[in-house]
């Protein structure tokens, strides 16, 4: 029986957040149905290149953004970031965009967004409160 291949993170530090307990369960469920849909409609398998992070990490993230002071989903464990650079063309990360979205319709916000927040575009999955 084939498996589907397993997700890749870009530091081993990501990796140990994504067996964490605080990592929100419904989070999780869209990260595992990304890596499927992804490796049955492309061959291709995601990075997870952030998960959990601290407002320190966050305002130096959007240090360069005049007058930001935000909270991220990913402080509270509901936030994670997929690589699409150099793995996916634009055409297929609006493809897993659009599919999210579809399937996880929430009126509020987008379960996936494709989009640059001057680290590079990637595709950014969120998920509710619950």
């Amino acid at each position: 029986m084939k498996k589907i291949p397993k997700m890749k993170f870009k530091t081993k530090k990501i990796a140990e957040y994504f067996t964490s307990p605080k990592l929100s369960d419904n989070l999780l469920s869209i990260i595992y149905i990304v890596q499927a849909y992804c490796w049955l409609q492309y061959k291709k398998n995601i990075t997870i290149t952030e998960l959990y992070r601290t407002q320190k990490e966050q305002d130096y993230i959007y240090r360069k953004v005049k007058g930001y002071n935000k909270k991220s989903v990913h402080q509270f464990w509901r936030g994670c970031d997929i690589r699409t650079r150099g793995v996916f063309n634009k055409k297929q990360a609006l493809e897993i965009e659009a599919f999210l979205n579809m399937i996880y319709y929430d009126s509020r916000h987008n379960t996936s967004k494709y989009h640059d927040v001057g680290m590079g575009k990637h595709l950014h999955l969120q998920s509710k409160r619950w």
